[in-house]
């Protein structure tokens, strides 16, 4: 074989190499991580009884990372979201999500869709504490109780991805779940803690 056929042979080898390997591991600055908002919300009410926010009138914002969830907000059913565009000095293949919860912004910042932050009106938390956020605006300052994602049995965390969640897994958790509960409900009134 000539060296110059050999030569346009190894650049087709390297060629087809990298396309496998950009396919399979994702090219640019991005990677082929799926990033977006999936958001699921329910309103019921019982006759001769006070619907509870979070509980019996709620809406859930999964931020999702490939086939899995960066964060959770878990709050009224109010507002919407998305992604936001990258600002300058953000870590190169981060991504920026945002909701609203009535007049309360949330934005979170997470370069590997596990790590990052996430300010909820004046306050950030580190997703490394929890990366399921109850939220409650009932009051002056937003409540947050911060815990783990597990709860919800999502991926990296759990099991499921976003899509095999269900808007009724959700509604029965809410009627069932302790942590859930005893937030939206009150009992942990001013409470700002992690698990």
């Amino acid at each position: 074989m000539k060296s110059g056929t050999r030569i346009i042979h190894l650049i087709i080898i390297g060629a087809a190499v990298g396309l496998s390997c950009c396919c399979a591991g994702g090219c640019g600055p991005r990677g082929s991580a799926r990033r977006g908002l999936r958001t699921m919300g329910w309103s019921q009410s019982e006759p001769g009884k006070e619907a509870v926010t979070g509980i019996d009138d709620g809406r859930v914002h999964i931020f999702t990372w490939g086939d899995g969830a960066a964060f959770v907000i878990w709050g009224e059913n109010s507002g919407g979201g998305g992604t936001a565009p990258r600002q300058a000095g953000d870590p190169r293949g981060s991504a920026r999500y945002y909701c609203t919860l009535g007049d309360v912004r949330v934005e979170g910042l997470t370069p590997d869709g596990r790590t990052g932050t996430v300010k909820i009106g004046a306050e950030s938390y580190d997703l490394a504490k929890g990366r399921l956020f109850l939220v409650s605006i009932k009051d002056a300052k937003p409540r947050v109780k911060q815990i783990s994602l597990a709860k919800l049995d999502l991926k990296p965390e759990g099991k499921s991805t976003p899509e095999e969640v269900t808007t009724e897994q959700l509604k029965e958790l809410a009627k069932t779940d302790a942590d859930i509960q005893s937030f939206f409900i009150g009992a942990g009134a001013g409470e700002q803690s992690a698990k």
